[in-house]
């Protein structure tokens, strides 16, 4: 309520081109400012193009995205309607939600899931983290598959951090 009678000044229009050349201005903020999302987008569309040449290949396993993973596993279960994706919930205890078809549902029970699990991932997540939990089965230049060597072994180890 109090915003609508706040003071206000109208701005001189002229300002904005009293202080340089009005078309290359229009070209800095086109290079710095678009070109940021375009590459966001060109980035994904990469992503995806390279997890086309992967994911077929799996059909039948549930394969969890890594949080690192640029696509979030909704809008792979839109594009891959016969796979299964999971993603562990860590805000939720370590639940697993899993990703099937037009459905989605809510696990507790984890060990068994990865233990049969693929995990798609980034390259850097792979170095930093999954050299000695995982063994490396895919890769693109972009997309990493990985299988989890000890479900149990992983479990006990972050167990108390990320699951229930």
């Amino acid at each position: 309520m109090a915003y609508g009678f706040a003071p206000y000044h109208i701005a001189d229009a002229s300002i904005s081109f009293k202080s340089g050349n009005v078309v290359m201005k229009a070209i800095e903020r086109a290079t710095t400012v678009y070109s940021l999302s375009r590459n966001h987008i060109v980035g994904l569309n990469t992503m995806l193009h390279e997890t086309d040449t992967l994911l077929p290949a799996y059909l039948g396993k549930l394969i969890v995205v890594d949080p690192s993973f640029p696509l979030p596993a909704r809008a792979l279960q839109v594009r891959y309607p016969h796979h299964r994706f999971g993603v562990v919930l860590i805000r939720d205890g370590g639940a697993m939600q899993v990703h099937s078809g037009i459905s989605i549902s809510i696990t507790d029970n984890v060990v068994p899931l990865l233990d049969s699990a693929v995990i798609l991932s980034t390259p850097s997540m792979c170095v930093r983290y999954a050299q000695e939990d995982a063994v490396l089965i895919d890769s693109t230049t972009r997309c990493r598959v990985l299988r989890v060597k000890d479900a149990r072994r992983l479990y006990k180890q972050y167990g108390e951090r990320f699951f229930r």
